[in-house]
């Protein structure tokens, strides 16, 4: 890696080398992170049981509601499709 041309924009002036565009980097250390942003570690989300409680009794009140109405056959394909945008589809334009 050492003495190799590399398109830099920024870079810490003390390793490198500016030849015009092109940067060349004096050494391997520039390569190592500096800052404590790249060196965090990321805390894990942990949902409560009472949410998890509260999500069930949600889910079984939309569930039985579905399964008593007419079109269940409908609502239960509707609900089992995927779903996906392409390129151009606003979805807060959308009529569903």
């Amino acid at each position: 890696m050492l003495g190799q041309i590399y398109e830099l924009r920024e870079a810490v002036a003390e390793f490198v080398e500016q030849r015009g565009r092109r940067t060349i980097l004096k050494s391997e250390e520039a390569f190592k992170p500096r800052d404590r942003y790249f060196c965090h570690s990321k805390k894990k989300h942990v949902v409560s049981e009472q949410r998890k409680k509260d999500q069930k009794a949600e889910d079984s009140m939309v569930l039985n509601a579905i399964q008593s109405s007419e079109d269940k056959k409908y609502l239960f394909g509707y609900l089992g499709s995927n779903f996906g945008l392409r390129k151009g589809d606003c979805p807060h334009k959308m009529l569903f």
